[in-house]
């Protein structure tokens, strides 16, 4: 599909805004065969924006799912997260990871849906979506999760995405990643 542009482009004045849904590219996805601490699906091409789902199929202990970008498993991430019974939230800095909830869990989260923007080399990758704690089969209403972060990795476009356990556990068999992407916001 051809992007669409509004407000400036094609020669006037004012910044240039593409509307990312009419760029995305199926990336594509990645599914754990048996249990591992992390998932990465690696792309075709460098890329600005990443629309991601996931589904964690469950964990071997109590852990909180956390999204890595590049491969970067140093302290190079902040991030933030709330919980929809709760007027708290849950801070970090220099995390090896963008935590997805505050609370860990054994078993499932049925959908995690994020977005990651980095427009250009040079600036921090913004990295936001939200989760829901889904015991699957259970009758009572699942909690809800908030998350936002950053990537304080200024050097490069994105070529990847893992998802990581967040402990010393195993994400479960069967969890799947799949991505779709722009290959600049514009």
């Amino acid at each position: 599909m051809r992007a669409q542009y509004f407000g400036g482009s094609r020669g006037n004045s004012g910044p240039r805004i593409m509307l990312p849904h009419e760029s995305l590219e199926w990336l594509g996805d990645a599914i754990l065969g048996s249990a591992a601490t992390t998932l990465t699906l690696t792309f075709p091409y460098p890329v600005g924006l990443v629309e991601g789902y996931a589904r964690v199929a469950g964990y071997s202990a109590g852990q909180i799912m956390g999204i890595r970008l590049n491969g970067d498993s140093g302290n190079n991430y902040a991030d933030r997260q709330f919980v929809s019974t709760s007027v708290t939230n849950v801070t970090g800095a220099a995390r090896a990871s963008i935590r997805c909830a505050t609370v860990g869990i054994t078993g499932p989260r049925s959908l995690v849906r994020f977005t990651v923007r980095k427009h250009r080399a040079g600036v921090v990758a913004a990295v936001f979506g939200w989760t829901h704690s889904d015991q699957e089969g259970s009758a009572t209403a699942p909690l809800m999760y908030a998350f936002n972060g950053t990537w304080n990795n200024t050097s490069a476009l994105i070529t990847s995405v893992t998802l990581e356990s967040g402990g010393a556990g195993t994400l479960s068999s069967n969890t799947w990643l799949g991505c779709y992407g722009a290959r600049t916001l514009g």
